[in-house]
């Protein structure tokens, strides 16, 4: 069964939920409104009874505002931790799979979310450091909020990641269609390329090493199958 999440996980429903929260709050809240046959000037007295208790209150607080310890200033949040990462769009990952110096390129869609993704990653790893001495060069792409950056900065970080990644930006549709029309934006996804930028490995869903190893390794050969044949 093939192990896959959503690309974006559905954030509307909890902004609706907070929205439904207002409303109930204020509903809560609300100052109820005079029935009819009841005395306008009880209910006048009413109300400038309550205010001046509020009054009353709010003079206490603002008096003893300034009497007890100040609280210290909170500290700065901290960087976060982990390799850097910066903003990308599908420009930005086609320019790092068409930067020369690679003999294959792997890219791989993940996010901090999805379990696939994270369960996949210590085979992406292991690939990477028995082939980058020979030219592969990995490229991670997180599919997380900008908000959730520091999470995956810090998950990168645990996995052993020692180089840039990008956190992904812009249309999902643009960038799924950029990537390959077959991809149905399903998360983990993996695209191996040869060191001339051609496409020759597309996967959607968790992969292992035993399957990757040997299309980077034939990747690789490609590129120097076709630098010998470019050689005059």
């Amino acid at each position: 069964m093939l192990e896959t999440c959503k690309l974006k996980p559905d954030r509307v429903r909890k902004v609706k939920g907070k929205v439904d929260w207002a409303r109930d709050f204020r509903a809560r809240n609300a100052i109820p409104r005079v029935r009819p046959g009841f005395n306008f000037w009880m209910g006048c007295a009413g109300i400038l009874t309550a205010m001046r208790g509020s009054c009353a209150v709010l003079i206490c607080l603002l008096a003893c505002g300034g009497c007890g310890p100040r609280e210290k200033a909170a500290a700065p949040p901290e960087p976060a931790a982990g390799p850097p990462s910066r903003s990308a769009g599908l420009e930005q990952v086609v320019q790092a799979v068409n930067e020369p110096g690679a003999g294959a390129v792997l890219v791989n869609v993940w996010a901090t979310w999805c379990a696939p993704c994270r369960e996949e990653f210590p085979d992406l790893m292991r690939v990477h450091e028995e082939y980058r001495e020979q030219g592969l060069r990995m490229v991670l792409v997180s599919a997380d909020f900008e908000d959730q950056e520091a999470d995956a900065r810090r998950f990168l970080a645990s996995q052993g990641v020692d180089f840039p990644s990008f956190i992904k930006t812009g249309d999902d549709m643009e960038f799924i269609e950029g990537m390959d029309r077959r991809w149905t934006g399903a998360l983990p996804a993996t695209f191996v390329y040869d060191g001339q930028g051609t496409l020759r490995h597309f996967q959607e869903g968790r992969t292992h090493y035993a399957a990757l190893a040997p299309i980077v390794a034939a990747a690789l050969s490609a590129t120097d199958s076709l630098a010998k044949e470019a050689t005059p």
